[in-house]
């Protein structure tokens, strides 16, 4: 029999803090949340329940209480949004993790207390200059942006005392401690070590499997993401690894990277290393041995030397986040031994768009028939690639061009100009300071991560009109944000318009968490 755990007045207090700063956290997430801070399992039905008596549930076939100033169309869960733009800087601090870094720097002695109750408001304070408000003004405030972005609507009076508080905390903090806290590193590859002393690379972006450490400065990423993706799918194996592509041709590291995932013993994970700019940031030697579900494509380029059987019928499938139409058919492929090391049979699926076309992408897969149908297999690959022959080809053409920008020092930026003596043309609190440089810092994360070299000159009020005062059209699914952009009626003929297209891509690729859900952002074609 399980032990038993008594739900206290602290956990019950603590699941409805949640429920009434995020209304729409799902009773799985809470669980979630009170288990990493308690270190107790509530069930499910057992949060949901406490909510239910709370009279917090959402009524069943009604739309949820919003508050003041939400306008929605009463249709399919759309709400259209001010300046919903912001959303993209905000995934970004969520990839970051600059908030919660924040409140680590400056709680040190209990920050997991603080993060539930402080981080809606510090948001809020992040993202107030971005819809041109400040605290005293935020009473008149009637739109619905602003409490999205931040997670939950914040009383103007208790933001003000937050404000003053955490001056007065920045101000007698330990400053080596929170530059420490605060420091960014960014992930250039992903080195995987096998028992057996084989090896193979996964970039950190998790984009395709290469045969050497010597992958592209251009896909680099913040190791928070990078930690967070060996998470769900190496370490614990929530979701499936979907690789757009191999790097190269087939090799020896394909047959490597396929036996590992199958739970071959002398194939199993023995370390993994992120290796930085010129530095080793983290080594994980506990690694599970699982079998560890997987998709990967194969383009035509790859696919010469392959052994494939396909198998009737071809079956048209729509895309599920942009409707575009595929057609996929069932088969298998055979990895001879002469270019993989020993022959590897596995299940795979074309995947054509449309049903004229010859060529298609091989989706190579171990997920058994009666796990996932072909339909599956494939919608699960286009719900990262969303544009499959374009992602290709932008790795292909990017890998053989320099990188276009260098990446911020992000501890130079948030630690050493923070704290060193400077002069100002006005007076800035610290809290000012910190929240100034954090806006330009992840101003600048958007701009390398999700925007073309030519936006990489625009200062922050360029993308401000270009990207962040965007209005836009918010609808929720059971695990998806879509956001879909207006572009001003000036953009319409400009690059900026382009450049829009571009950064919905790369946001779309990168698999962007955002309130527990993933964000995807279409932009609106006149």
């Amino acid at each position: 029999m399980g032990v038993i755990y008594k739900i206290t007045d602290k956990i019950i207090s603590f699941i409805l803090e949640q429920k009434k700063a995020s209304s729409f956290l799902s009773c799985r997430k809470i669980s979630e949340l009170v288990f990493k801070k308690f270190k107790i399992n509530v069930s499910k039905s057992g949060v949901n329940e406490i909510i239910k008596q709370a009279g917090l549930s959402s009524k069943v076939g009604r739309a949820r209480s919003r508050p003041k100033g939400t306008n929605l169309t009463l249709k399919d869960n759309k709400i259209i949004l001010d300046r919903a733009g912001v959303f993209i800087l905000a995934a970004a601090e969520n990839e970051l993790g600059l908030v919660d870094r924040l409140i680590q720097g400056l709680f040190c002695e209990k920050p997991s207390r603080k993060m539930g109750k402080i981080a809606p408001g510090l948001r809020t304070l992040l993202y107030l200059p971005l819809f041109d408000l400040t605290i005293d003004k935020l009473s008149s405030y009637d739109k619905q942006g602003l409490w999205e972005v931040t997670g939950g609507r914040v009383n103007p009076a208790s933001l003000a005392k937050l404000a003053n508080d955490l001056n007065a905390r920045m101000q007698s903090c330990d400053k080596t401690k929170l530059a420490e806290k605060l420091e960014i590193k960014l992930a250039k590859n992903l080195h995987f070590g096998l028992i057996d002393g084989s090896i193979f690379y996964i970039d950190p972006q998790f984009r395709a499997l290469w045969p050497s450490a010597d992958i592209p400065d251009n896909l680099s990423v913040s190791h928070c993401f990078t930690d967070s993706y060996i998470k769900n799918t190496i370490l614990e194996a929530k979701q499936p690894i979907i690789l757009l592509s191999l790097a190269k041709n087939i090799g020896p590291e394909t047959a490597n990277f396929i036996l590992s995932c199958q739970g071959a013993e002398s194939k199993s994970i023995s370390r993994m290393v992120i290796h930085g700019l010129g530095q080793e940031l983290k080594k994980i030697v506990y690694i599970p041995a699982v079998k560890r579900n997987f998709i990967f494509g194969l383009f035509p380029t790859q696919q010469a030397r392959l052994r494939i059987k396909l198998f009737p019928p071809i079956k048209a499938i729509t895309a599920p986040i942009n409707a575009k139409e595929y057609s996929v058919q069932e088969g298998e492929v055979i990895f001879p031994q002469l270019i993989v090391s020993q022959e590897i049979k596995l299940r795979c699926v074309l995947l054509k768009e449309g049903p004229g076309v010859k060529q298609g992408v091989l989706l190579a897969t171990n997920f058994a028939t009666q796990e996932k149908s072909k339909e599956d297999v494939a919608a699960l690959y286009l719900r990262r690639w969303l544009k499959p022959w374009d992602s290709f080809a932008y790795i292909v053409n990017g890998f053989s061009q320099p990188p276009q920008f260098i990446y911020h020092n992000y501890i130079n930026i948030m630690a050493l100009a923070i704290w060193k003596a400077k002069p100002l043309p006005y007076r800035l609190n610290e809290l000012d300071k910190i929240l100034n440089l954090a806006r330009d810092n992840l101003n600048t994360y958007v701009k390398q991560r999700y925007l073309p070299g030519e936006c990489q000159s625009w200062d922050f009020l360029q993308l401000k009109r270009v990207l962040y005062e965007l209005a836009g059209q918010r609808s929720m699914e059971r695990d998806l944000i879509s956001l879909e952009l207006s572009p001003h009626a000036d953009q319409q003929d400009k690059g900026a318009l382009e450049s829009l297209y571009y950064a919905a891509e790369r946001i779309n690729e990168s698999s962007l968490m955002f309130l527990g859900k993933r964000l995807i952002l279409k932009v609106k074609k006149a």
